[in-house]
């Protein structure tokens, strides 16, 4: 019983694909971002549901050294998969 593969199925696993893909973080933006702001010791943790970051935004939560030696986290929002937009440090 073959039956051919409709484009709704073929939409309906694009979709889900994009959408899995948003849901992680942008580690290399995120590092760049953090590195050009002077921060050491990066680490970057799994992506959040509810970050603090604009809808469609890729988040990474981290903890850091910043340039006066304190440890601090918070949030790297970066644009989404068609977005054009940079990354935003959030604390």
């Amino acid at each position: 019983m073959n039956r051919a593969v409709t484009l709704i199925e073929i939409i309906i696993v694009i979709f889900i694909v994009i959408i899995i893909a948003s849901c992680s973080g942008d580690t290399e933006g995120a590092q760049t971002a953090l590195n050009g702001m002077g921060f050491k010791n990066v680490t970057l943790h799994d992506s959040k549901w509810f970050s603090g970051c604009g809808e469609g935004e890729r988040n990474s939560p981290f903890t850091a050294t910043n340039p006066t030696g304190q440890q601090v986290s918070g949030v790297v929002c970066c644009g989404g998969l068609l977005s054009t937009k940079g990354c935003t440090v959030r604390f």
